[in-house]
């Protein structure tokens, strides 16, 4: 009988309400990425999103887990709470910062508005 009261509760809400709420604490952070670079560090801005220069190479998705990696460190937030939601096999990215504001993103990131 429990097992029908948790499917139940996941169906009419507990998920529902998660994802809720996770969407509300996540924020959208376009950036254009520079893979294989000589180190990895925010490089200004490329037209009008942040640009970020990338060690790894734009091989096997080495560059997107680098990226993923330091933008979950200088957030400070763990490397789950960040994907990329758009721009897998392309320098133009979107990645969902989970469990951060936009505005606090910028400033661990040293993007100016």
């Amino acid at each position: 009988m429990s097992k029908r009261t948790s499917r139940a509760g996941n169906a009419k809400g507990g998920s529902r309400g998660k994802s809720e709420g996770a969407e509300a604490a996540a924020c959208i952070l376009e950036v254009y990425i520079q893979p294989g670079a000589s180190s990895t560090e925010v490089a200004g801005i490329h037209g009008t999103v942040p640009k970020i220069r990338i060690a790894a190479p734009p091989v096997e998705g080495a560059a997107n887990k680098a990226l993923v990696e330091f933008v979950a460190k200088a957030v400070g937030v763990p490397k789950s709470a960040v994907e990329i939601v758009s721009g897998l096999s392309s320098r133009n990215k979107r990645l969902r910062i989970t469990g951060a504001a936009l505005s606090a993103v910028k400033i661990a990131l040293d993007i100016q508005p």
